[in-house]
């Protein structure tokens, strides 16, 4: 395996598998930067998830994975030093981006409940430290290094500088977008989803478990599965409507049937803990009917006839007539997670999608279908397959955009190096040899 580059560390870190399979480990101190710790129980659950990714890790591996996480620890303590702060509301819009990005991937959030083993809130409420050191350290980052710039000489001595050999093979890429509708529910839909949730919190009232009712009739998989059940939540963990309500309530109370982005709801308060309450919920989702489902793919295949005709752009389309906001942004184009760039890969997009472009020709409008959304409900849309890249050995011409983003990290990263050799030599750290012996050059104050 390569060096673990510190960037591709934070990279590797963004990935859903880590923080799955966590086992308990008899803790000690390993090493310290400043005031920030790094204990055994820390750095081997690190390695033990890369190495499900690289296999096995030598001593100098695991040294260097430890050299990487002092240098977060590093960044941390200064972070904390220049009083470099992100808010909450940050954390929890990273938090959302994540798990939608991660939902988009499996097919929704009630398959990535499934996928994680464990409910998203639960889920969240482990990432969340994790997530907010990352954005700690990259706010840091642009404060040391965000008016780093690379010029068009220095992107071409970048790519100059790679052996021919080792230029790297670029998969086939696509530039991708689409056209979401969200059907719009009869109301005889919505009045019968109503009507079905009073009724089950009418027979809960009068005496039925909200355990078994929850179990049998509940919407919402990942807490039918536990009666209710939801883990514990704060302000800000949920959908407006729903924390409006729980915040309302006395422990044991049940709430009024709500409405919300997911459908009619009803919640129980079990505990209150300050601004954290532990609360179960049942949900019913209104039906989508055979009229509803015509209604939408004739609305959709009225746009694409005049998308084909060239009365109104893709972009323009999606203006019009999208009517999910999350699915609007950037004209309904699908951008790489990491990079930002237009172009992605059949990896990078979720199933549904990379099956249906891959029996499309570029320039081509798909027929209208139907479209799982990120929060599990069905809607349907038309896909655009702008152009498609074959898959390519890099070269400046066809990968100018991705060259520039690495030699921008490759200055980024010498940068990052001098400023850690520089901070090293002020800050007070310490490294337990007795646990793993790594010679690692610059740390001083090393215990033997």
């Amino acid at each position: 395996m390569g060096k673990l580059k510190y960037i591709k560390l934070i990279l590797f870190l963004m990935s859903p598998l880590w923080m799955i399979g966590q086992t308990q480990i008899v803790d000690e101190v390993v090493a310290v930067v400043g005031e920030k710790i790094i204990t055994r129980s820390e750095l081997e659950f690190e390695i033990t998830q890369a190495e499900s990714q690289f296999g096995l890790f030598s001593v100098e591996d695991k040294c260097e994975m430890l050299e990487n996480m002092m240098i977060q620890k590093l960044m941390l303590n200064q972070a904390e030093v220049d009083s470099v702060i992100v808010s909450d509301e940050e954390v929890e819009a990273e938090l959302d981006k994540k798990i939608r990005y991660f939902a988009s991937q499996v097919g929704g959030t009630d398959k990535l409940e499934t996928y994680l083993g464990k409910s998203i809130i639960e889920y969240k409420n482990e990432i969340r430290p994790k997530i907010k050191d990352q954005k700690i350290i990259k706010a840091l980052e642009g404060e040391l290094f965000g008016n780093i710039t690379v010029s068009h000489r220095e992107v071409k001595n970048y790519f100059d500088s790679i052996p021919s050999d080792s230029l790297p093979r670029i998969e086939a890429e696509y530039e991708v977008a689409q056209l979401v509708l969200e059907p719009v529910y009869t109301e005889a839909s919505l009045n019968y989803a109503y009507n079905k949730a009073k009724g089950l919190r009418d027979r809960i009232l009068k005496g039925d478990s909200f355990d078994f009712v929850a179990r049998i009739y509940s919407d919402d998989p990942g807490s039918a599965r536990e009666g209710g059940l939801l883990p514990e939540f704060g302000r800000g963990d949920m959908v407006p409507e729903f924390e409006i309500a729980a915040f309302k309530l006395k422990p044991g109370e049940i709430s009024p049937v709500f409405k919300s982005q997911y459908g009619y709801h009803f919640i129980q308060l079990m505990k209150r803990l300050g601004e954290r309450v532990v609360a179960r919920h049942i949900l019913v989702k209104p039906m989508l009917t055979n009229e509803d489902q015509r209604n939408l793919i004739a609305k959709l295949d009225t746009i694409k006839k005049e998308l084909e005709s060239g009365k109104l752009t893709f972009c323009q389309a999606v203006t019009k007539y999208s009517n999910v906001d999350e699915y609007k942004i950037n004209c309904g184009s699908f951008t790489d997670q990491y990079t930002g760039l237009s172009k992605v890969t059949l990896g990078a997009l979720e199933q549904q999608t990379a099956k249906v472009i891959s029996e499309m020709e570029a320039g081509e409008y798909s027929a209208p279908g139907a479209f799982y959304m990120q929060n599990g409900t069905v809607a349907a849309r038309i896909v655009y397959l702008k152009s498609e890249t074959k898959a390519h050995t890099a070269n400046m011409k066809q990968d100018y955009p991705r060259i520039m983003l690495a030699a921008k990290e490759a200055k980024k990263q010498e940068e990052i190096d001098k400023w850690v050799e520089k901070t090293q030599q002020t800050t007070y750290t310490f490294i337990n040899s007795s646990y793993l012996k790594c010679i690692l050059e610059g740390w001083d104050n090393t215990s033997n």
